[in-house]
């Protein structure tokens, strides 16, 4: 797992508000159900203060409700 300090190439036409940073993250999606939970499991290779990109192994619909863990490594202190 990484946290690489280059950040991603800007795009021309698009302004972000926050940098964003290349990585290779382990996650889970907890995708919450009426008759509980299930677990998809993915990929975390960008993320900003505002957020992240990740490649997941199922699809997810708009307006479902997810739980995301994601653990990020402390480095060198």
């Amino acid at each position: 797992m990484y946290l690489s300090g280059p950040q991603v190439p800007k795009d021309q036409g698009c302004r972000r508000r926050f940098p964003r940073y290349r990585t290779d993250l382990k996650l889970i999606v907890l995708v919450l159900c009426p008759d509980g939970h299930f677990e998809i499991n993915g990929l975390c290779n960008q993320i900003a203060e505002g957020g992240l990109r990740a490649i997941i192994s199922s699809e997810l619909s708009v307006g479902e409700m997810v739980n995301v863990q994601l653990s990020i490594p402390l480095g060198n202190l």
